[in-house]
């Protein structure tokens, strides 16, 4: 992920104690190999990394889903100190609390348009039928 932004391998080497730390992984984990890792696990790496290095933009896209919940409310801390610190994150999921504790504002699509826009608790008001309908 960090040879995709551009960074040196050292600047990589040196981000990792930080990735871990945040994931709450520990070294022997940071050792196994991904494919050994949980579905839960992953999730932490990967949101670990993406907000342990410097973008203007994040985009996360359902990163929690697997996530439990006391690491769902450190996500929610994280991310909101990176909007604070004036990072631009666009947060993709169907998890309402979630999105109620990170977004201002929300875009909900509908059969790939748009059904809403703005503030987030009137997005959510317009999703929340539309969860209860039986699909088409």
């Amino acid at each position: 992920f960090g040879t995709i932004l551009g960074l040196t391998d050292r600047e990589i080497r040196e981000a990792l104690p930080s990735v871990a730390d945040f994931a709450q992984l520990t070294d022997d984990l940071m050792a196994t190999p991904l494919k050994r890792y949980s579905e839960g696990m992953k999730a932490r790496l990967a949101f670990a990394t993406a907000l342990r290095f410097p973008a203007e933009v994040v985009i996360l896209d359902e990163v929690l889903t697997t996530a439990d919940d006391a690491f769902k409310e450190l996500c929610v801390e994280e991310i909101n100190h990176q909007i604070e610190s004036g990072t631009a994150v666009i947060f993709v999921s169907h998890e309402l609390p979630l999105v109620r504790a990170v977004c201002r504002r929300g875009l909900l699509l509908q059969h790939g348009r748009t059904a809403a826009l703005g503030d987030i608790d009137e997005v959510i008001a317009a999703y929340e039928p539309e969860r209860h309908r039986a699909p088409r």
